[in-house]
């Protein structure tokens, strides 16, 4: 009995880590074979230089924090560890061996410390008991009712509706052409107004759109949902980005994977989109799947990080003066740390966003890891006691999974903040926790 209790036990976690494996082997393979010949547009962007020790290297990391990574979700932040494990971390540690960049070890081993913070602050720090608001529900939808309306008025009265084309959500290209042309229009009003306005929109499709959708999955009304989710992808064409395109797949996912607890259908949903978009592109010459999921979805955010990395580690730290708090320290380049790193590194004229652990150095050098990585581990950890025992799991971690990847993969810790709604969402679980809405839901 006791031998069948120990498979039992060690049988998911043995599962999870072969798929691991055969993930790591997957996207190295990918880079060898289809990203660096095939995507690099300039002679910097993925080059293959591959270094057999960082190599082993590479593959001792993956197995050592695969090892720590849980196996079941038992709260809201096992979840979101194991994105932000799948992206960047594990590509990371592909281009590590694979792209062998002068002084990046260092950087790498931070890396892979940070994450292990991440997680050790999700384990250690306790919960924190949050009573249910009065109405707060109501409120809360509310609120993203009222967010909703406002953004679309705004798009509406910028001369939204002038560049807007349905098709553009489905042709990146085309969208591309257009981004500036629609980033001009939206910003052509400054002031206090145009600020607040600005972020308004943004939380409209990354917070209260999908707010609005869980709610209405999560009480089986349908033809709502359908609505909404087409009135993301109707944001997407209006601003010329495709965040609301992409959130649709990752916010659906996540919400089927926690609704099933089963971490074992994330991994190998990952291991069949790698597999199947080599497959199109190496059978049929068929880039279009592999442009978007291999080298946008896995690569891109981990190429970046080393970008920042080689061109930070010739500047002094920022300390901050980048971004909008009040810092005494004047920011020393012309053009934002994004497009520098573009110009400069990538010799591109590409908008370089990158994750928390790549601008953790920008602003503290290889300090900067360990605190941006027990500020992020107290940010899940707070996310755990706002959806435990509050809020059903696979409707909060919906919410909180734009946000988090953003925070992971394409922001500054305090652009997610506010930008892309770490806090809003934060906001927004407080408001609709209760156990009545925890019930109900059953």
């Amino acid at each position: 009995m006791k031998r069948l209790k120990f498979i039992w036990i060690f049988f998911p976690r043995l599962t999870l880590m072969i798929l691991v494996l055969l993930l790591k082997i997957a996207l190295d393979l990918s880079y060898v074979y289809i990203v660096a010949p095939h995507f690099s547009w300039t002679a910097t962007r993925y080059i293959f230089l591959p270094n057999k020790v960082k190599i082993v290297e590479s593959w001792i990391f993956t197995l050592a924090l695969a090892l720590l990574l849980p196996y079941k979700i038992k709260k809201p932040s096992d979840f979101l560890i194991w994105l932000f494990f799948l992206t960047p971390i594990l590509p990371i540690f592909s281009l590590y061996g694979l792209m062998d960049i002068a002084g990046n070890r260092d950087f790498t081993y931070m890396v892979a410390t940070s994450f292990v913070l991440v997680i050790m602050t999700t384990k250690i720090l306790p919960r924190v008991k949050i009573r249910a608001v009065l109405k707060g529900p109501t409120i809360a939808l509310v609120i993203s009712i009222i967010g909703v309306v406002l953004a679309l008025t705004w798009f509406i009265n910028q001369g939204g509706l002038k560049h807007f084309r349905w098709y553009l959500t489905f042709d990146f290209s085309g969208m591309a052409e257009i981004r500036r042309l629609v980033t001009t229009r939206l910003f052509k009003e400054t002031g206090l107004l145009g600020g607040m306005f600005n972020y308004i929109r943004l939380w409209a499709y990354n917070v209260f759109t999908i707010a609005l959708a869980m709610w209405a999955l999560l009480y089986r009304k349908h033809i709502l949902f359908l609505a909404l989710i087409g009135l993301e992808i109707v944001f997407s064409s209006l601003s010329a980005s495709r965040t609301p395109m992409f959130t649709v797949p990752l916010v659906l996912g996540t919400y089927y994977v926690i609704k099933r607890n089963r971490l074992i259908l994330m991994v190998l949903g990952f291991l069949m989109l790698v597999a199947a978009s080599a497959f199109l592109m190496l059978a049929t010459d068929f880039s279009l799947p592999a442009s978007l999921i291999l080298e946008r979805f896995f690569f891109t955010p981990a190429r970046i990080h080393y970008a920042y990395f080689e061109f930070f580690s010739g500047q002094k730290p920022l300390l901050f003066s980048s971004t909008h708090l009040p810092i005494p320290i004047n920011y020393p380049f012309p053009d934002t740390p994004e497009r520098m790193v573009g110009r400069y590194i990538l010799h591109s004229n590409t908008v370089a966003s990158v994750g928390f652990l790549a601008t953790a150095y920008m602003h503290l050098k290889l300090p900067g890891l360990i605190i941006f990585g027990i500020i992020v581990g107290g940010l899940l950890r707070l996310t755990d006691s706002l959806i435990l025992g509050r809020l059903p799991k696979e409707f909060g971690v919906a919410m909180a999974a734009l946000p988090f990847y953003a925070l992971f993969t394409a922001s500054d810790l305090t652009t997610a903040l506010t930008s892309f709604g770490i806090l809003p969402t934060m906001l927004l679980l407080w408001l609709f926790g209760s156990r009545r809405v925890q019930k109900e839901a059953l």
